[in-house]
C-alpha cells in the first residue's frame, strides 16, 4: 500500500514522533523513507537608513554585507544536513531505506512539491504546538500540507 513516505524533519520533538511512526509505517510495508529538511532564511533588514532593505546582492552591496549572507546560507544548510543525519541515523538502525532532501523555501510549498515529484504514498509529519488563534489566524504547516498534499497525510502529536 506504501511505497514511499516522507518525512519532514525540522529537530522538534513532534518532528521525531513523526519519524517514529513512519519508521514502523515503513518496516511494515517494506516502504522507503525520503526525509525533507526546508528552511527559510530570514529577510535582510537594514543596519543603518542607508541599507537597503531587501533583495539580492547588487554591486553596491556591501562585501561584509554579503559574506555575512554566504555564511548565513551555508551555516543553515550545515544545521539542516545534521539534523537530517540524525533522522537518518535512527531510521536506518531500524533496517529502514532512507533517502534526504534539504530544500530552502516555504515549508508547506516545498514539502508537497517533493511528494508529487517523488511520487510519494504518504506524508508523516508532526504537529505544531502552536495556539489555536494563532492556528485560525496563520495555520500551520502540517494544516497547510494535509489541505494541499495530493495523498494521504498523518499528522502525529
Amino acid at each position: 500500500m506504501f511505497k514511499t513516505v516522507l518525512v519532514p524533519i525540522d529537530g522538534s520533538e513532534n518532528s521525531m514522533k513523526a519519524l517514529t511512526y513512519a519508521v514502523e509505517i515503513a518496516k511494515q510495508f517494506k516502504a522507503k523513507l525520503i526525509l525533507i529538511n526546508v528552511y527559510s532564511l530570514p529577510k535582510p533588514t537594514p543596519i543603518s537608513p542607508a541599507m537597503p532593505l531587501a533583495g539580492p546582492p547588487t554591486e553596491t552591496t556591501p562585501p561584509l554585507t554579503i559574506e555575512i549572507t554566504r555564511e548565513l546560507i551555508e551555516k543553515t544548510k550545515q544545521r539542516a544536513q545534521e539534523i537530517l543525519k540524525r533522522a537518518k541515523d535512527e531510521a536506518e538502525k531500524k533496517h529502514v531505506p532512507v533517502e534526504t532532501i534539504v530544500k530552502e523555501g516555504k515549508p508547506v510549498r516545498e514539502i508537497v512539491k517533493a511528494a508529487e515529484e517523488k511520487n510519494v504514498d504518504l506524508i508523516v509529519m508532526g504537529a505544531r504546538g502552536i495556539s489555536k488563534i494563532k492556528e485560525i489566524l496563520l495555520g500551520s504547516v502540517s494544516h497547510g500540507v494535509a489541505r494541499k498534499a495530493h495523498c494521504p497525510v498523518l499528522i502525529v502529536k
